[in-house]
Protein backbone atom coordinates (compact mmCIF):
# COMPACT_ATOMS: atom_id res chain seq x y z
CA UNK A 1 0.00 0.00 0.00
CA UNK A 2 2.92 2.70 0.67
CA UNK A 3 4.46 1.81 -2.39
CA UNK A 4 1.40 2.05 -4.39
CA UNK A 5 0.56 5.97 -2.30
CA UNK A 6 4.30 6.73 -3.12
CA UNK A 7 3.77 5.90 -6.92
CA UNK A 8 1.35 8.06 -7.29
CA UNK A 9 2.67 10.69 -5.19
CA UNK A 10 5.74 10.50 -7.83
CA UNK A 11 3.25 10.29 -10.72
CA UNK A 12 1.55 13.17 -9.63
CA UNK A 13 4.46 15.71 -9.35
CA UNK A 14 6.41 14.60 -12.38
CA UNK A 15 3.15 15.45 -13.84
CA UNK A 16 3.02 19.20 -11.95
CA UNK A 17 6.52 19.06 -13.53
CA UNK A 18 5.44 18.84 -16.88
CA UNK A 19 2.78 20.85 -16.51
CA UNK A 20 5.26 23.90 -15.02
CA UNK A 21 7.32 23.61 -18.52
CA UNK A 22 4.69 22.99 -20.84
CA UNK A 23 3.88 25.47 -23.83
CA UNK A 24 2.26 25.26 -27.34
CA UNK A 25 2.08 27.98 -30.21
CA UNK A 26 -0.32 27.63 -32.97
CA UNK A 27 -0.11 29.59 -35.99
CA UNK A 28 -3.15 31.40 -38.62
CA UNK A 29 -3.85 29.70 -41.50
CA UNK A 30 -1.67 32.50 -43.30
CA UNK A 31 1.31 32.50 -40.86
CA UNK A 32 1.01 36.25 -40.23
CA UNK A 33 0.15 35.47 -36.36
CA UNK A 34 1.68 32.98 -33.87
CA UNK A 35 0.49 32.12 -30.35
CA UNK A 36 2.13 30.42 -27.42
CA UNK A 37 -0.21 29.91 -24.70
CA UNK A 38 0.87 27.92 -21.14
CA UNK A 39 -1.08 26.50 -18.68
CA UNK A 40 -3.92 27.42 -17.74
CA UNK A 41 -4.26 28.66 -21.37
CA UNK A 42 -2.89 32.21 -20.58
CA UNK A 43 -1.01 33.90 -23.24
CA UNK A 44 2.77 33.35 -22.80
CA UNK A 45 3.64 34.92 -26.31
CA UNK A 46 2.42 36.77 -29.46
CA UNK A 47 4.61 37.26 -32.74
CA UNK A 48 2.85 39.49 -35.53
CA UNK A 49 4.57 39.53 -38.69
CA UNK A 50 4.23 42.72 -41.56
CA UNK A 51 1.07 41.39 -42.88
CA UNK A 52 -0.57 41.12 -40.06
CA UNK A 53 -0.07 44.31 -38.99
CA UNK A 54 -1.59 45.36 -42.42
CA UNK A 55 -5.05 44.08 -41.69
CA UNK A 56 -7.54 46.31 -40.07
CA UNK A 57 -7.36 46.62 -36.74
CA UNK A 58 -10.92 44.24 -35.88
CA UNK A 59 -9.82 41.75 -38.69
CA UNK A 60 -6.52 41.49 -36.70
CA UNK A 61 -8.22 41.28 -33.45
CA UNK A 62 -10.28 38.44 -34.82
CA UNK A 63 -7.15 35.81 -36.21
CA UNK A 64 -5.51 36.67 -33.55
CA UNK A 65 -8.28 35.34 -30.88
CA UNK A 66 -8.69 32.41 -33.34
CA UNK A 67 -5.50 31.33 -33.18
CA UNK A 68 -5.23 31.63 -29.17
CA UNK A 69 -8.15 29.35 -29.10
CA UNK A 70 -5.97 26.67 -31.42
CA UNK A 71 -3.23 26.96 -29.17
CA UNK A 72 -5.50 26.20 -26.04
CA UNK A 73 -7.45 23.56 -27.37
CA UNK A 74 -3.85 21.60 -28.11
CA UNK A 75 -2.70 22.94 -24.81
CA UNK A 76 -5.64 21.23 -23.10
CA UNK A 77 -5.32 17.67 -25.97
CA UNK A 78 -1.48 17.81 -24.84
CA UNK A 79 -2.21 18.10 -20.71
CA UNK A 80 -4.67 15.62 -20.82
CA UNK A 81 -2.74 12.71 -23.21
CA UNK A 82 0.33 13.87 -20.37
CA UNK A 83 -2.44 13.02 -17.33
CA UNK A 84 -3.41 10.05 -19.20
CA UNK A 85 0.00 8.71 -19.69
CA UNK A 86 1.20 9.57 -16.25
CA UNK A 87 -1.71 8.82 -13.75
CA UNK A 88 -3.23 5.61 -16.07
CA UNK A 89 -7.13 5.07 -17.08
CA UNK A 90 -9.25 6.69 -14.33
CA UNK A 91 -8.58 10.10 -15.60
CA UNK A 92 -9.61 9.05 -19.44
CA UNK A 93 -12.26 11.97 -18.87
CA UNK A 94 -9.29 14.63 -19.35
CA UNK A 95 -9.14 13.28 -22.61
CA UNK A 96 -12.50 14.58 -23.75
CA UNK A 97 -11.22 18.89 -24.93
CA UNK A 98 -12.50 20.01 -28.22
CA UNK A 99 -11.32 19.36 -31.68
CA UNK A 100 -8.50 21.95 -32.61
CA UNK A 101 -9.51 23.98 -35.32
Amino acid sequence: MAITVARQVAGYREVAGQVERLAVTARSPDGSVAVTVRPPGVLAGLILTDAALRRGTGELAGLIMATAGRAQVRLARRLAGQIQRQLGGRYAMFGSAGPAR
